[in-house]
This record gives C-alpha cells, sequence and structure tokens, in this order.
C-alpha cells in the first residue's frame, strides 16, 4: 500500500495535470459558494423589524396559488441541484480512475458511462443524508424538551456532539466509499452498501489517517487561497475608493463586481481542493481493494523473470 505522502502527492500532480476535472469539482462543491446573497446586502433585520416578512406570508396566504408555485419552483431547483452535484460526481471519480490510469480522459465516453450509476449515487446521497439528520435529530431534539439547568443542557450538548461527530465521519466516509463501488466497479445499491461498510470497519484508522492529512491540507490550502483572495479584493478596492473620488469610476458598481469576482475564484479554488480531496480518496480506495495475493504473486513473477535462464 502506499504511504500518505505518495498518496498525496499523486493526488496532487494528478489534479493540477488534469484541468477538466476542476470543473466537476466545482459543481460537485456547488453554486452556494458564490454567495451572491451575501448578508450584508439583504436587509434581513429590516425585512424582520418593518414587518415585511409577515406582509409576505399575509400575501401568500391569501393567494394559495402562488406559495405552490414558488414551492414547485424551490422544488424543483433543488432537484436539479441534486442531479447536477451527483451527476458531477460520478464523472469526477471515472476521469478520475482514467487520470490515475494515465489514460485519455475520453469525455464523451465518461459522460456516457456516467448514465449508468447515476440512480444508485442519488439514493446512495439520500440514504446517508437521511442517516445523518436522523442522527442529529435523535442526538440533539430530546435535550431541548428536557427543562433542564442551561449549564447542564450545554454538557449533554456538548456530550452530543462529540457522539455526532464519529458518526458523520463514518457515514461520510461510507458514503464516499459505497459510492466509489457503485461507479468504478458498477455494483448495485445493495452490494456497494454492503462492500463500502465493509471497507470502512475494517480499514478505518488508515482511512482516519489521511482524511486527517487531507484535512490539515485542505485547510491550509484553503485559508491561503482565500487570504489572498481578499488581499487582492481589498486593495482594488482601496484603488477604487481613491478614483471614484475624481468621479472617474462608480465606486458602487465597481465594488459589486469585485465581490462578484472574488466569490467566483473562492467557488474555482474550492472546486480544485474538491478535486485534489477526492483523487487522494480514490487512489486509497483503489489501494484498499488491490487483493494481496495479487501483489503477492506478481512480486513473485518479477523475481522469477529476473533469475538467470
Amino acid at each position: 500500500m502506499l504511504s500518505y505522502p505518495e498518496i498525496v502527492k499523486k493526488a496532487y500532480h494528478t489534479t493540477l495535470s488534469r484541468p477538466l476535472l476542476w470543473l466537476f469539482g466545482m459543481f460537485v462543491v456547488g453554486g452556494f459558494n458564490l454567495n451572491f446573497l451575501n448578508y450584508e446586502n439583504i436587509p434581513f433585520r429590516q425585512l424582520m423589524s418593518q414587518g415585511q416578512f409577515l406582509e409576505g406570508a399575509a400575501f401568500f396566504q391569501a393567494h394559495p396559488g402562488a406559495l405552490a408555485l414558488v414551492s414547485l419552483g424551490l422544488l424543483l431547483v433543488t432537484l436539479a441541484g441534486l442531479l447536477v452535484s451527483n451527476w458531477a460526481r460520478v464523472m469526477l471519480i471515472f476521469l478520475g480512475e482514467a487520470a490515475l490510469k494515465a489514460r485519455n480522459l475520453d469525455f464523451k465516453k465518461q459522460l456516457w458511462k456516467s448514465q449508468r450509476p447515476l440512480w444508485a449515487v442519488i439514493q446512495i446521497s439520500f440514504l446517508t443524508s437521511g442517516l445523518i439528520v436522523f442522527v442529529a435529530l435523535a442526538l440533539f431534539l430530546p435535550l431541548w424538551f428536557l427543562g433542564i439547568d442551561p449549564v447542564f443542557l450545554n454538557t449533554l450538548i456538548l456530550v452530543g456532539t462529540m457522539v455526532f461527530l464519529p458518526l458523520l465521519f463514518a457515514i461520510s466516509c461510507i458514503n464516499i466509499f459505497t459510492t466509489f463501488y457503485a461507479v468504478s466497479y458498477g455494483k448495485t445499491l445493495a452490494a456497494a452498501l454492503n462492500l463500502g461498510t465493509d471497507l470502512f470497519v475494517s480499514r478505518w484508522v488508515q482511512i482516519l489517517g489521511l482524511v486527517m492529512v487531507l484535512m490539515a491540507i485542505y485547510l491550509g490550502a484553503f485559508s491561503l487561497g482565500v487570504g489572498l483572495i481578499y488581499l487582492a479584493r481589498f486593495i482594488f478596492e482601496l484603488l477604487f475608493l481613491f478614483l471614484a473620488r475624481f468621479n472617474i469610476l462608480s465606486f458602487s458598481a465597481i465594488i459589486i463586481m469585485l465581490k462578484f469576482i472574488s466569490n467566483v475564484l473562492l467557488w474555482f479554488l474550492l472546486g480544485i481542493l474538491s478535486v485534489f480531496f477526492n483523487q487522494a480518496l480514490l487512489i486509497l480506495f483503489f489501494e484498499l481493494n488491490t487483493p494481496v495475493e495479487d501483489e503477492a504473486s506478481a512480486k513473485q513473477v518479477k523475481v522469477l523473470s529476473d533469475l538467470p535462464i
């Protein structure tokens, strides 16, 4: 099995050498990272203080048809987002596997193949997300009905969090490896779920070790990237503020544009980091699924081939 530094190095080189993967990484992390609706740009406090929220509720109560249309629109947007993000996960696995094997990515071929496991991946996403929500509700919801001392309540919440985080890690890893089995090996949902669970239970120490390394790299790269993005934005804001004094530019329009560009760059950064994370786990996945007897046989064949005849 490869060491953690070798896995990280291989994932790093694969990520940088295959820019096509970045696009699907951006779809996986989701467009919410664009953060178009910044808190400072939407007067939520004014909406609540001026009663406009209540006016909106009264409007929808008087116009149930409009409420139905808005609800349907939100449902369609949610389903579309679910479909696109899971399809991007499938494509990222197929393209990442091809990149690891030093093959031509062949986008059209991978696009055609992605249709087969898509429904299974969506089901996996639903199951694991539902399980996470269920565990969270089971741990924390009863605490709000106990009516106990706030200090003791905070202690119970802390204990619940300490229980929840390992369960969240386990469910997330099972989700990832189950998806790998469904996509790379074409397993059915039931078979992939069993294999993914067995892999995590038997190799959770190796998985946890790699995830800790990846999280440290992820946080470091994210912090550095965000710092550079917002430093550049701050410098440009100062420059445009200076130019606005001479009525050369519209300062408000420039600020909006800079916020948009910085949020797009942030989304781009998260997409690349998502690809790197996925590639590292994919490498580990294939390493853990390499039969030991095959490795031993390959070494034996190599030794025999090196013997003089």
